[in-house]
């Protein structure tokens, strides 16, 4: 065991990914929705298996402890005491900050702390301030109440001079007759800033955000650049917005801009009341897109699809039933044909209420569904929703041979004919009421010459309950496996 001491750090931090991997957050937001929402406390005790091995071994510990592995993944419930406490605890030992690899954090106006938190609290926050490269003296001056002062009944009132430094290209103002509570709520998310400019090594976040107007308003759509230094090293964004109001584009703004990164999962956004433009320029790097809940006018989608560097997994995901889908499933197929055709490998759709009742006809064309995924050169992984199919929305789809025939050779329905021939997994979803598709994945499962990569088959009836893997060409019960976890 003592030469485990002499280990370079990078090996060392090998070995604990090994026995403790680090799960990316869009996975998790994906095992999760409003209803059934992250365990913090599962999250926490299970990220500290770490800690509980270095207490087996004296040696392992001293080498996770000095290379701050136990702090490479952080839990903020989002509680003003905590994000308080947490600040203090960076500024006093910065190397926990360092340590930070993975993030989640939920931001909500639940907790917003006292509206004067007393003599000598506001030294990590003008540490903070001054680490941002902003004048010390005048910080503390200008920003920072007076004892005895009025101002102390309501610490945190940004001035001009604060929120000039801030917002250089345009000052908010904040009169005397604003609320405590406001006062309270901007002062909540300059320090969610503040934390999130301490944790340099950065690679994953995920944001639960409850209250988007905590991060926002922006006056300008660079201001924040001037505030929140850039992450190099995060690779991945994954957020979900309230269920009622969705994501407002403040939040979704200012953290897309911490980085352009390589990974994005948004839940529950809507493009109509929240135009994506102000991203334009940080979604070039994306080469990982999930969009669940989250509706788009389909000049919107097509946007955002040109804008993102070239795709290999998109996954587009619609459960809630109250929630209308702006773009037809045969139009974000269509936008992904022109623009990403040619390097796509993972590609997921799933569309609820069934029958093509949550489009909107203010933003949707044409009745059409999807008729063919030709045009994909190397797609590998495909799960669909095959109510979104040409002819699902009209009772079922029509095989290409009309004599029946038993159950097991069935004749090809036309879309599954027309798959692209370098498939390796698909998963077929197939709606209650829709029929024939038995026969179509049999017919699958058996065109070795048409697929050779073809090795896994799943699909699932609804009208059954009942998911089934195909092996050696005959149908096994098998767990469901959802979209968005879908690889």
């Amino acid at each position: 065991m003592a030469r485990f001491t002499s280990l370079p750090p990078e090996l060392i931090e090998m070995i604990c990914n090994y026995i403790r991997p680090m799960r990316p957050m869009r996975d998790r937001f994906a095992e999760t929705s409003h209803e059934n929402p992250i365990d913090r406390d599962g999250l926490q005790l299970e990220w500290r298996s770490l800690r509980n091995l270095s207490v087996a071994s004296r040696y392992f510990r001293t080498v996770i402890v000095h290379g701050g592995l136990l702090h490479r993944a952080l839990i903020i419930k989002g509680s003003f005491h905590e994000l308080f406490n947490l600040l203090k605890l960076f500024k006093s030992a910065p190397e926990f900050a360092l340590a930070v690899k993975q993030l989640y954090i939920h931001i909500s106006w639940c907790d917003l702390g006292p509206a004067d938190l007393g003599p000598g609290n506001e030294l990590p926050i003008v540490m903070a301030i001054k680490d941002l490269g902003l004048d010390y003296k005048d910080a503390r001056r200008k920003i920072l109440p007076d004892s005895g002062g009025p101002s102390t009944q309501c610490y945190g009132i940004l001035t001009d001079y604060w929120a000039a430094s801030i917002w250089p290209h345009g000052t908010p103002v904040y009169s005397e007759e604003r609320t405590i509570r406001e006062r309270c709520i901007t002062r909540y998310g300059i320090l969610v800033k503040l934390i999130l400019t301490q944790m340099t090594s950065l690679e994953d976040i995920g944001a639960d955000i409850m209250s988007s107007s905590v991060l926002g308003p922006r006056i300008n759509e660079y201001a924040h650049r001037e505030f929140i230094p850039n992450l190099s090293h995060l690779r991945s964004i994954s957020l979900r917005g309230p269920k009622g109001s969705g994501l407002y584009g403040s939040a979704l703004d200012f953290l897309m801009r911490l980085r352009p990164v390589k990974h994005l999962y948004i839940d529950t956004i809507t493009s109509k009341y929240n135009p994506f433009f102000t991203l334009v320029g940080v979604l070039y790097n994306v080469t990982t897109l999930i969009l669940r809940d989250s509706t788009f006018i389909p000049k919107d989608l097509e946007m955002i699809l040109r804008r993102c560097a070239p795709l290999s997994t998109f996954k587009y995901c619609v459960t809630d039933g109250q929630r209308r889908s702006l773009s037809l499933p045969c139009e974000v197929v269509a936008a992904l044909r022109a623009w990403h055709g040619k390097t796509l490998r993972t590609l997921c759709l799933r569309f609820l209420p069934v029958g093509g009742n949550n489009y909107d006809p203010v933003y949707s064309a044409s009745d059409s569904l999807i008729s063919s995924l030709r045009g994909f050169d190397v797609l590998e992984s495909l799960w669909v929703d095959l109510d979104a199919v040409h002819g699902g929305s009209s009772g079922g789809p029509s095989p290409a041979n009309f004599h029946t025939l038993p159950w097991i050779i069935g004749p090809p329905e036309s879309f599954v004919e027309r798959l692209p021939g370098t498939l390796k997994r698909v998963f077929f979803f197939v709606p209650g009421r829709t029929s024939g598709w038995d026969d179509s994945v049999v017919w699958l499962a058996r065109a070795g010459d048409k697929f050779p990569g073809l090795t896994d088959i799943l699909y699932y009836n609804a009208f059954r309950n009942c998911t089934f893997r195909m092996v050696r060409r005959r149908p096994f019960r098998c767990p469901f496996v959802p979209a968005l976890q879908w690889d």
